[in-house]
């Protein structure tokens, strides 16, 4: 008699770990970064890195990046393989830019509906300071102002984060003049238009009228 002798084995094949941490970005200090961008896959488990600052949970795959430093910083992502298969990482760089201020001084309010307001516009640093697509460099006075609400811009020349000023120009001694009027007489217990004339000043207003003791906007 022949006998026949066999044996079984069982071979796991585990495809190869792929991890991508994302493109470089940059964002300005204060602001935090979410991993939005990077992928992986066929892996047991992640971990995130950096060499400066602080992920919402460093084992999820798209978390919350808190930078705690300026500049250049380096962001991994390691994804264990699994099984006996290797890890595979990515890094991207995440720069942070500094935040520049932008000061506020020597303002001059106008009178009498007249366009001679001014402001001084001081930046951080070297750069440009906008108002209304009129930009000078910095620090920068802009004059002959109307009353009302303006926002300036300041865009450093060495590139990085923009960052606005508002600040409000006056109106003195105006002379803005309001008429009431009603159209026709009115009877007991009817109903009557008032219509309100406005003359004087620029820009959008607002009114308030008072009836019986009752103030109303």
């Amino acid at each position: 008699n022949v006998s026949i002798l066999s044996d079984m084995m069982v071979l796991t094949i585990w495809q190869a770990a792929n991890a991508f941490a994302g493109s470089d970005a940059a964002i300005c200090s204060g602001s935090n970064f979410v991993l939005t961008g990077a992928t992986a896959s066929n892996y047991s488990s992640l971990t995130w890195t950096s060499t400066g600052g602080t992920f919402s949970n460093p084992k999820a795959l798209n978390p919350t990046f808190t930078p705690t430093t300026l500049g250049a910083i380096t962001i991994t992502l390691t994804a264990t393989g699994m099984g006996t298969c290797s890890t595979a990482v990515s890094s991207m760089t995440l720069k942070v830019n500094s935040t520049p201020t932008l000061n506020v001084s020597s303002l001059v309010n106008t009178n009498c509906n007249a366009s001679v307001g001014s402001v001084v516009l001081t930046g951080s640093e070297v750069g440009m300071v906008t108002i209304d697509g009129v930009s000078k460099n910095s620090p920068a006075t802009f004059i002959n102002l109307a009353a009302g609400y303006y926002t300036a811009i300041f865009t450093p020349s060495a590139g990085g984060c923009n960052v606005p000023a508002t600040f409000n120009i006056t109106n003195i001694n105006s002379t803005l003049v309001a008429m009431v009027s009603t159209p026709e007489p009115m009877c007991y217990g009817g109903k009557v238009t008032a219509v309100v004339t406005a003359t004087g000043g620029t820009g959008d207003g607002t009114y308030t009228y008072t009836l019986n003791a009752v103030t109303s906007n």
